[in-house]
């Protein structure tokens, strides 16, 4: 009975043993899978400040940068581990920080240089630091610029481009005119083109003596492959006035992906003003589809009769 008793205690213990075993080796699994899925954390950064700039600055110190951070577990738990000892030092930055604004991100390059490729930042708050005894005015500019591109056969922009981001801060040591309202990105002329253009472009300052909190910006042209497609679209009129023909044919570039989308009612021809005379009208189209690209008419012009009413 006592030798009966040992075994079942045995067997229950081993039993025990392999649950345990096995409920550590699932929580192994689930952690490391957890670690290598993608995770959102926030990290905060002190900022540890010169005694020149806490005296002289006018402008409001925070005491440290938040930075929302998104990667893999694995890529988190580093960046945490780093994060952890590493503050802003604005007496190493002094050289950089008199009269000047700098972006918070470039003033935690050492920590991110590491994490560029395996961490995504999504907000730093604040963007810049001032460091200065010098007031400074600010203002958000819209991003604005303008791109020449010849086309390779058959392609095409498919939609409007976009600049990102599409608005930047800049500042000034004087008051910004309630005039000036855009920056302007450098043109872009390329040749040939088969693909959609992803390019950084350089901004050009609005006054030489303007700080810009980034240089550059991003330019997004979509592209393509294109068809010719021709509608037939009724022109337009007035009360009391007849055209002959009453219809006109559009003929125009358009994306594939668009070619099914694309019907007359979309385009509004209508007379062209200030052009004509009693008997004719020049015809134009007034309004198209956002991705219908060399837009043309025919005929240019249609004969014009007015209705009489006795």
């Amino acid at each position: 009975m006592k030798k009966l008793a040992q075994k079942i205690i045995s067997k229950t213990n081993r039993q025990g043993v392999s649950f345990t075993l096995c409920v550590l080796l699932a929580a192994f699994i689930w952690v490391i899978n957890a670690l290598n899925n993608v995770h959102s954390t926030s990290v905060i950064i002190p900022i540890i400040y010169d005694k020149e700039i806490s005296k002289n600055s006018t402008h409001p110190l925070p005491p440290s940068i938040h930075i929302d951070v998104k990667g893999r577990g694995f890529s988190l738990w580093s960046f945490h581990n780093a994060a952890r000892n590493f503050s802003i030092q604005t007496p190493y930055l002094n050289s950089r920080t008199k009269d000047t604004v700098i972006s918070s991100k470039d003033a935690i390059s050492s920590l991110l240089y590491d994490f560029s490729k395996e961490i995504t930042i999504s907000e730093i708050k604040p963007a810049q630091l001032i460091f200065s005894g010098v007031k400074f005015y600010s203002k958000k500019l819209a991003v604005k610029g303008n791109f020449k591109l010849s086309f390779q056969t058959p392609f095409i922009q498919s939609s409007p481009s976009i600049y990102y981001p599409d608005s930047v801060w800049v500042y000034s040591n004087n008051k910004i005119p309630p005039s000036v309202t855009d920056i302007y990105a450098e043109t872009v002329t390329e040749k040939n083109v088969s693909h959609s253009i992803f390019k950084k472009v350089k901004l050009k300052k609005p006054f030489e003596t303007y700080r810009l909190l980034q240089n550059n910006v991003w330019l997004m042209v979509p592209v393509e492959e294109g068809t010719e497609i021709e509608l037939d679209v009724p022109i337009q009129t007035k009360y009391g006035e007849l055209f002959i023909p009453s219809s006109v044919q559009v003929t125009c570039m358009v994306p594939m992906s668009k070619y099914n989308q694309t019907h007359h009612k979309q385009f509004k021809v209508v007379q062209m003003k200030g052009t004509g005379s009693d008997d004719k009208a020049f015809i134009e189209v007034l309004h198209a589809p956002y991705w219908a690209s060399r837009v043309m008419v025919e005929p240019q012009h249609v004969n014009k009769l007015t209705k009489s009413f006795d």
